[in-house]
């Protein structure tokens, strides 16, 4: 075999191999700080509200885990989407992307390593939700090995279908202030997307921009794989309901290594130069 036709398995693994090593890197700092303690605040919060609060009528009837369920899948969300936008404008301006941009395969395999480190971080961000929840508010976890295959495909769909989207919008952040709108926008389309209430209850001029994006659907396959119970309403629904994520994770995939090339042409020293002497000026 010739080193030409062993050449694009030979880039690929080399990509994988960086990815691996970057998201090994970041997941060791991510939790091994004071800071992963702040991972216990919301499951703790939530376990309290859920004792004492009455939701059973919530959701159709569904309930705590109904609700539980479309929370797990909206963490996974909003960790992937704002998660990597902030992340991306940190370290444009920390001059990690400048360093990224001078390595062979180093813009592709820095995508890889946030997409690994954000669904590492993300499934142990649900699951420090689940487990307390399926302990003292009601069992919600799967009791078979096709319900936890069936929970990880809805965790590697989500991330696959916000992580590439959430790196286009931050390739064309500038500036850390812009993270705090794209956040309420985030924390907006969670909200009227089913997570805590039914869409049914919602004006159908609403409901169909809603659909569109794919927080609903996501939603709706994690409550499906963790509510004992809940089905599609037709063959359709399911259909629509894995294929608007994957709609969004391919056309994620398809704009986000061109606009992280986009973004990585503006890095260079004399723009970090300026910055830290913006920085001293101001004092922060």
């Amino acid at each position: 075999m010739t080193a030409t036709t062993m050449a694009p398995g030979s880039t690929q693994l080399r990509v994988l191999k960086f990815g691996a090593l970057q998201a090994k890197v970041e997941i060791i700092n991510r939790f091994t700080r004071p800071s992963a303690l702040g991972h216990l605040i919301v499951p703790a919060v939530l376990v309290v509200v859920f004792l004492n609060v009455d939701v059973s009528d919530f959701l159709g009837g569904q309930g705590a885990t109904g609700m539980l369920a479309g929370i797990a899948a909206a963490s996974l969300f909003v960790g992937g989407f704002v998660g990597i936008c902030g992340e991306l404008v940190a370290e444009q301006d920390d001059g990690t992307m400048l360093r990224v941009r001078t390595l062979p395969y180093g813009l592709a395999g820095y995508l890889v390593g946030k997409t690994l480190s954000l669904w590492v971080t993300g499934v142990v961000t649900a699951l420090l939700l689940l487990i307390p929840a399926d302990i003292f508010v009601a069992p919600i976890l799967p009791g078979t090995i096709l319900g936890w295959a069936a929970l990880t495909g809805v965790a590697v769909l989500t991330l696959f279908a916000t992580v590439p989207m959430g790196s286009v919008v931050g390739s064309l952040i500038k500036s850390p202030l812009a993270i705090f709108p794209i956040s309420l926008v985030a924390y907006a389309l969670m909200s009227v997307s089913g997570i805590f209430f039914s869409i049914a209850s919602m004006p159908d001029w609403l409901t169909v921009p809603i659909k569109v994006f794919p927080v609903y659907w996501l939603g709706l396959l994690s409550r499906v794989t963790l509510v004992p119970g809940t089905t599609f309403d037709s063959a359709g629904q399911a259909v629509t309901a894995i294929g608007v994520p994957v709609a969004w994770a391919a056309l994620g995939l398809i704009l986000a290594p061109r606009a992280l090339r986009v973004m990585t042409r503006r890095q260079s020293g004399a723009r970090l130069e300026a910055l830290a002497q913006r920085r001293a000026a101001r004092g922060y």
